[in-house]
């Protein structure tokens, strides 16, 4: 019994023991394995923050670069906006210019023209171009025509930029001139792939350069050829044109006064004021311009010289310029005061002094002939002829003598008489 119970007692015992161990181990397993998860989750956990992390990072990046992306879109969008913008510009100019523009590759191929251009070629050359024709196939039929236009382009295609002039004949035979302007074009690289042309139709400014050129001699060679000064002025007074009929009366050539102010060369020094003055208060509205001054030659020769002054105007219709047309009436002024001084002779003279014309009206008689006459000092005498104012055996003396060898020999000498207004006969 006693042997018994300590069996029990040592069994019991064993396997409390086994049982307790077991449990032990159990619990040292499921505290290891439950410290493992623990370390992985933390693991983890450290690992889905850094994930997370990165994520963030990379959401981030994603979002600039679409954001970049985004810009990039709206800013290409844009672009294209402008450029086919300023290609509409372009498209404008070329086909809205009368210029005649064109472009050719570097085998003569036609690979851009405005519709100017087309139409011109047309009309010339009774073609229609297409984009991809040769410079060749447009002109077969003008061989002449081609080699000159050849000439041009190969010029432009060999990188040269240059300006040329081309003549060409409308249906009517008339000539069109035409002002040529090659540039090359280049790529990116530099390279270069073709050549452009601008044409302009410059006939009318040809023909108008022409006439005005031809209108500018047939003045200038007036200018020289005629017998009156000439002198152009500026605002100031200085000379810009001197006549030759200015040159022989001064003794001066155009290019001794060409600049010079007029006053200070041509007039004596007691009038320069007083043409000055007349200078700057010139008005042209005036009807009546005309000046009277004295001009001194280079050999100090005094001239009296007639000035009709008339105005150019400038856009603002201000004297740019005045042209003084003059006239040497020295000979004239000499003449005037002797005939002044021989009409107061014949004023004077006691003796009977008259004179008549061709046709037999009298034109001048003295006081003296006036009293034999009978007629009044302020009585019209240009009603009177020769027959009325002489006896009839007179007229027909003068009429058969007197007049005819006057006539023939400038004086005549005879005895006549005269015939008053009260039918007297005077001797």
């Amino acid at each position: 019994m006693i042997a018994s119970h300590t069996f029990f007692c040592i069994f019991y015992k064993l396997d409390l023991w086994t049982d307790i161990s077991f449990f032990t181990v159990f619990t040292i397993v499921a505290g290891l394995y439950t410290s493992i998860l623990l370390v992985w989750s933390l693991i983890l956990i450290a690992r889905s923050k850094k994930f997370r992390k990165s994520i963030k990072l990379t959401k981030r990046s994603l979002e600039e670069e679409i954001s970049k992306r985004e810009d990039a879109t709206d800013q290409l969008h844009l672009t294209h906006q402008q450029l086919s913008t300023a290609n509409g510009h372009l498209d404008g100019l070329i086909e809205g210019t009368t210029d005649f523009i064109a472009a050719l590759d570097k085998n003569f191929r036609y690979i851009s023209f405005n519709k100017s251009y087309k139409n011109n070629i047309r009309s010339l050359f009774d073609v229609d171009i297409e984009l991809g024709m040769t410079l060749d196939e447009v002109l077969a039929d003008f061989p002449d025509e081609l080699i000159k236009v050849k000439m041009n382009w190969e010029n432009a295609l060999a990188g040269n930029r240059f300006t040329a002039e081309q003549i060409y004949a409308d249906s009517s035979n008339n000539p069109l001139f035409y002002e040529l302007t090659f540039t090359p074009i280049k790529n990116k690289s530099d390279d270069l792939i073709g050549a452009t042309q601008i044409c302009r139709d410059v006939t009318e400014r040809k023909l108008n350069a022409e006439k005005v050129k031809a209108e500018r001699d047939f003045v200038s060679a007036i200018f020289e050829a005629n017998s009156s000064l000439i002198v152009v002025l500026d605002r100031e007074g200085r000379i810009i044109r001197f006549n030759r009929a200015c040159e022989q009366i001064s003794g001066y050539t155009e290019a001794d006064v060409k600049g010079r102010i007029f006053w200070n060369i041509l007039i004596p020094t007691e009038q320069i004021k007083i043409v000055q003055s007349s200078f700057r208060e010139f008005d042209n509205s005036q009807p009546k311009n005309e000046y009277f001054t004295k001009c001194i030659s280079k050999d100090e020769t005094i001239h009296n010289i007639c000035w009709n002054i008339s105005a150019i105007k400038d856009e603002n219709d201000t004297n740019e310029f005045l042209v003084a047309t003059g006239i040497d009436i020295t000979e004239r002024r000499k003449v005037e005061k002797d005939r002044k001084l021989m009409i107061e002779i014949l004023e004077n003279s006691t003796d009977f002094i008259s004179i008549w014309d061709v046709q037999g009206h009298i034109r001048f008689l003295n006081p003296t002939g006036r009293g034999m006459l009978g007629i009044g000092k302020d009585e019209d005498i240009t009603k009177l002829r020769i027959h009325s104012c002489h006896p009839h055996w007179t007229n027909e003396l003068l009429q058969t003598e007197g007049l005819p060898t006057a006539y023939r020999k400038g004086t005549w000498l005879g005895e006549t008489a005269l015939k008053t207004v009260d039918n007297k006969e005077v001797p």
